[in-house]
Parts: C-alpha cells; structure tokens; sequence
C-alpha cells in the first residue's frame, strides 16, 4: 500500500514522473511536499488507498496533525488532521505514532483528514491496554552499555565515560569549539551501532548550512533528524524539542530503546524564555526560572524503565563566557550521569551512582 511518508523520500523526478502517469500538470516551483500532497490526491480520487504514518502533535484546541519523521516533525502540505473525538477515543498523547488512511481535503478544508487510526506506535488498537504510560512506569538503575561501533572515531569517549541506555550525558562545548557536526557523528555512530534503537538528532538554532548536513547524513533507518535554523521563532524551536522529547517518551512506553539528541539544551532555554511571558521569577537578569523548566524536564526524562524500554538523552551545553550561559550551565551540571568534552577526552568522566 502506498504511504506518504514513503512517497516523501522518493527523489523528485520520480515524483513528477508519478503526477504525469495520473494526468496532473503541475504548475511550477512546487516544493516537495505540495508535489506530494497533488500525488495522494489524484491516488485517493481515484480510489485507491493511501496510508499516512507519524509522530501525532496535539493543539491547545484539542485537534493534531501528524507530523512525517522524514520531514523532521515540520509542518508539510501532506500533514493529516486528527479529530478530537479519536484523540479521545484512543486517549492519544502527543508524541504518539499513529498510522491510518487519509482522504483528501474537501469543500473549504485546508488539508488532509486521517480517517481512522489502525495503529498506534506499531501496536494493534486492542494491544494499546498493556501499555504502562511513561510517567508510570518503574524506572531502574541502568547497566547496559551503549555500543559506540567503529564508526566516527568514539573509542576514547567509550573509554573513558562509559554509556549506559537511560543516562543523562552532558556534552559541555564552548563557542570556540561547537560540538554540532561531532553531535551528528555520535548519531550516526549510534544509530549504526546499535540497530534495535530509536535515535533522534533534534538540532536547535542550527545555521541552514549545519541543519541540512545533518539531514544528509541521517540516512540509517533508525535514525531521525529533526531542527530548526536560527532564524525560526522561537515557539516554534521550543515546540520542537518538545515534540521530539515526546515522541521518544511514547517510544519507550512501546518497549523500545529511545536515544535523544539535543543540541543544545543552551539554546532550548533561550527560546523558552523569549516566548514564553515572564513570570516575575529570575534566576538572572534575562532568564526567566520557568524558561528552564521545559529543557529541564527534557533531561530529567533520561531513564531505563521496567515495563518498556529506555530513554537515553545526550545533550551540548554551552560554556560560554556570558551570564546567562553561566546561570543555564549551573542548573544542568549536577544532573547528569556523564560528562564529556569532545576536544578534551582526558576530562570526559562517568558520575559514580549516588549512595543509597
């Protein structure tokens, strides 16, 4: 059966050879979604079948789209709304992978509609009642290691700060020595290394050039890249993030080894604090306490659970020389379970478990 996802990494020309075979004639400068969504218009017209799969992003209305992982959970022309009244039939949480078939938009509607969902995060619906909610869930001291493989060069970071699925790692970077391309190797690394993993790369206030250099390189099945340029409002960054910190959550209710990637959590709590309003609490002139809250939440996820899989959350921190990275990197620095500097391995360390 055909799927959208599918038919949104199929190269260009393929596409257009797809809209000639249905007797569309475009017209011209479509990106590559608005190719698609005339595709799977033209297919459902005709009768046949398409099929829709991704993460599910709920508004403070009640209603949601899903969002396509190929498209790094942006909104697209090919985005399927999702009723409230199925949201609450299947008590679906943002972040929920969802499947089902679309129809096209009728009358005045702006978009595809998913009408029914057949499978939620993999799962059959009747399957859907043994899964224990993430907030639920027993967590446990972890101790399987992470597996770095061969690729990238990671032997003196395994060596010296030991992963485990479920910790918390800081990466600690500085603006002389950015940390986002080795961030997309370590990705990589992980994704190849280990197989049964859901790695997610979730790149924030990225230079263009930065973004689509990881989007090229993301090309292992289980591996997700998902960012923002700097020049994307901050609501829409801080959304983001929060979007990939839920999609992994709902990963782990589903059993599975989750690995998110967070670059950075510097840049997360800056966006928080310029769209969110000021709560009248400061932890320094400029940064709001609630801005924290959110990333804080991100990282404090990090975890191995007893009844599903585990969340592993590995996230730069910017030392830089300003106060405000300062008062960011004291409230994430006693967090964590490792900490790592890339152009200083001989620092890099493993936190010892805390006493009982």
């Amino acid at each position: 059966m055909t799927t959208i996802p599918d038919l949104h990494i199929r190269p260009r020309a393929e596409l257009l050879d797809a809209a000639g075979r249905l007797g569309l004639e475009l017209p011209p400068h479509l990106a590559q979604d608005e190719i698609v969504a005339e595709v799977v218009t033209a297919m459902t017209e005709a009768g046949e079948q398409v099929e829709t799969e991704g993460a599910l992003s709920i508004l403070p209305e009640g209603f949601g789209f899903v969002r396509l992982a190929a498209a790094g959970y942006a909104e697209t022309a090919v985005d399927a709304y999702v009723s409230p009244s199925q949201i609450r039939a299947l008590r679906l949480l943002r972040g929920h992978r969802v499947r089902g078939p679309v129809r096209a938009p009728r009358g005045e509607e702006q978009c595809f509609a998913l009408i029914k969902v057949t499978a939620v995060g993999g799962r059959s619906l009747p399957e859907l009642a043994e899964v224990v909610p993430f907030g639920s869930s027993t967590t446990l001291d972890s101790d399987r290691l992470i597996a770095f493989g061969d690729e990238g060069g990671f032997a003196e970071v395994a060596a010296s700060a030991p992963w485990r699925f479920g910790h918390r790692v800081l990466v600690h970077t500085s603006t002389d020595h950015p940390a986002t391309g080795w961030l997309r190797r370590l990705g990589r690394a992980l994704a190849v290394a280990n197989p049964s993993a859901e790695v997610t790369l979730c790149l924030l206030d990225q230079p263009p050039e930065e973004l689509a250099a990881a989007k090229r390189c993301g090309r292992a099945p289980n591996l997700t890249v998902v960012g923002a340029e700097f020049a994307a409002p901050p609501k829409l960054q801080a959304n983001l993030a929060d979007l990939a910190l839920h999609a992994a959550m709902r990963q782990v209710e589903h059993g599975q080894d989750a690995v998110l990637l967070l670059d950075s959590l510097t840049s997360m709590t800056r966006a928080y604090a310029r769209s969110q309003p000021p709560s009248g609490a400061w932890i320094q002139p400029g940064l709001d306490a609630h801005a924290v809250l959110a990333p804080m939440r991100l990282f404090a996820a990090a975890r191995e659970t007893l009844e599903g899989g585990s969340l592993t959350v590995i996230a730069t921190l910017e030392d830089g020389g300003s106060a405000f990275d300062r008062a960011i990197a004291g409230e994430f620095k006693p967090r964590s379970n490792c900490d790592v500097w890339p152009h200083e391995p001989e620092r890099s360390r493993t936190r010892p478990p805390s006493p009982r």
